[in-house]
């Protein structure tokens, strides 16, 4: 159901007051050594750009997400508003918010760029509140995806909106332990939906926040929910 119905890889960015995503690959999440494959709200790029709180600057969620779209205004002159004022101030022609969502869409660009450059798949999902925007910032984000990446322009690579919206994350939590319970092999460490563990045999711990596996035990780290996204964007889309 959904947008990443028909595919086994897929890359999902969801756009909020930050950026966050998830990325499936051959039909799993990729998790990476500490689960925390996925954050793409933290790719740079513009070099020197603005600082956010990973430590880095130039973050793509520092130039993209509904937040910097408000900072952006502010810059712009066009007073203290939120990113849905400045969209519907853009809708109206106003030339300053059309250039905040112009410079949104290049900077989601070259983000995409890399993604596709680096993954080769052939969706790339977008995702969130500020999609409401997607006409004001997607010429731009389009052209500058075509620009900075060959594959793009030579294959049918698409990138399009998922359908769910804000639910996207909860059908993919949902769906996550089905998806566990039905997958074979040897045990081995799986991160579901910000836990740690090893899926044949837990338990767990009276009065624990986490879960205790083969005498091991994992706490659940708060804040981390790319793989909810992730199965979302490609359960649900």
């Amino acid at each position: 159901m959904g947008a990443g119905k028909d595919v086994d890889d897929l890359v999902l960015l969801t756009l909020g007051t930050g950026i966050g995503g998830g990325i499936i690959s051959e039909g799993k999440i990729l998790h990476g050594y500490l689960g925390m494959a996925g954050e793409l709200g933290h790719i740079t790029v513009v070099p020197n750009g603005n600082p956010c709180g990973c430590g880095n600057r130039g973050c793509v969620e520092k130039h993209a997400s509904a937040q910097a779209i408000s900072v952006m205004a502010r810059l712009s002159g066009l007073g203290d508003i939120t990113s849905e004022e400045c969209f519907h101030l853009a809708e109206g022609g106003n030339e300053k918010a059309v250039a905040v969502f112009v410079a949104m869409g290049q900077a989601l660009g070259v983000a995409l760029a890399m993604l596709v450059n680096t993954f080769n798949y052939p969706l790339y999902l977008l995702s969130g509140g500020v999609l409401a925007a997607w006409e004001q910032f997607a010429p731009p984000m389009l052209e500058e995806i075509h620009r900075r990446s060959f594959t793009f322009r030579a294959s049918n690579t698409r990138v399009e909106k998922a359908l769910l919206g804000n639910e996207a994350g909860l059908y993919g939590a949902a769906y996550l332990p089905w998806m566990l319970r039905h997958q074979n092999g040897p045990v081995h460490d799986r991160i579901l939906a910000g836990y740690r563990y090893r899926y044949r045999w837990f338990t767990r711990p009276a009065g624990g926040q986490g879960r205790r596996v083969e005498g091991r035990f994992y706490s659940a780290p708060r804040g981390n929910d790319n793989a909810a996204a992730a199965v979302g964007g490609a359960a649900s889309g």
